[in-house]
């Protein structure tokens, strides 16, 4: 059992080796670490490897501090976050050890959104990018992508959700509907009419024509007579028909055409398109995300670059 001149022994060879040989100096890759705690758990932690991906974390150590031991430098004075749990605060982390290749970390789609929150909650903008890209290769709804979009200021996903929605090709549960709020919901139910609305009057100003070869009078066809003879007709219509001597235009039975041929629609007719939709009805939101997705000219290849050190 350790006597309590071992202990304090130790404690002086620990003090002394932490302060290393006179006149040494920091190298390359001297870290200082910094405790935080989240939670009631204490993480100690490279505070250059917050600093090297995070703005906010680079602000927040320049504040300069009074004599004696500073916050955060003993588990005694940790520096408490708030605004996040501790379950995201190590999903961050995970993204972060190792720092090689920072795609190379696996995480459920939980916890890549605790991670991209925390990005976007404190600036670490390369961090961010990544928990995009992995979230996108993940089977996300398209009401999901609305939420996170709009949470977290993605606007591809605000752009892809609310396409489908507003096309139609997704339809989501009524309780989806209510997820995305009222005035969301109700924006994609004005939009989605307006896309069918429109739709609707492309269609009408179309026109139509056909062969004569794909008339018949429709008593013959209706009675098999027309299948053995398609030309039907061969002269300008109307006209009795050559089979039956009936009148299609005044016996009642109408023609029969079997195939049509499109017309150009109506050149001053031309409907909005979904993406341009989308850019008008949800032009706020979009141009949020657009802004908090952006990178500042503080960001140098996905790392910050301290000014302080040129």
């Amino acid at each position: 059992m350790a006597t309590a001149a071992d202990m304090n022994a130790d404690s002086s060879e620990s003090a002394a080796a932490s302060a290393g040989s006179v006149g040494a100096k920091r190298g390359k890759f001297y870290h200082q670490l910094v405790t935080f705690e989240i939670e009631g758990v204490l993480h100690r932690i490279s505070r250059d490897l917050l600093i090297r991906w995070s703005q906010f974390f680079l602000d927040m150590f320049k504040v300069p501090q009074g004599p004696g031991e500073k916050e955060g430098d003993s588990d005694e004075n940790p520096i408490r976050l708030s605004g996040c749990t501790n379950d995201e605060f190590e999903s961050l982390l995970e993204v972060l050890y190792p720092q090689e290749d920072l795609r190379h970390s696996t995480l459920t789609k939980e916890r890549w959104t605790g991670v991209l929150k925390l990005s976007r909650l404190w600036e670490m903008r390369e961090v961010a990018a990544i928990a995009i890209e992995k979230m996108s290769a993940l089977e996300l709804t398209n009401v999901e992508k609305i939420n996170l979009g709009k949470a977290y200021g993605v606007p591809t996903w605000l752009e892809e959700g609310y396409a489908a929605l507003v096309s139609g090709t997704s339809k989501p549960s009524f309780a989806e509907m209510q997820d995305l709020g009222s005035d969301t919901a109700f924006r994609i139910i004005w939009a989605r009419d307006e896309n069918y609305r429109e739709a609707t009057l492309a269609a009408a100003t179309r026109s139509f024509t056909a062969n004569k070869s794909d008339i018949f009078c429709n008593f013959c066809f209706r009675s098999g007579h027309g299948r053995r003879t398609p030309a039907v007709f061969t002269a300008y219509l109307p006209r009795d028909c050559t089979y039956c001597n009936q009148n299609p235009s005044t016996s009642g039975y109408g023609f029969y055409v079997t195939a049509f041929q499109g017309l150009p629609s109506d050149p001053s007719f031309v409907p909005t398109t979904i993406a341009a939709q989308v850019s008008e009805v949800f032009k706020e939101e979009l141009e949020e995300a657009r802004r908090r997705n952006d990178p500042g000219p503080e960001v140098k290849g996905g790392r910050i670059e301290d000014t302080d050190k040129k």
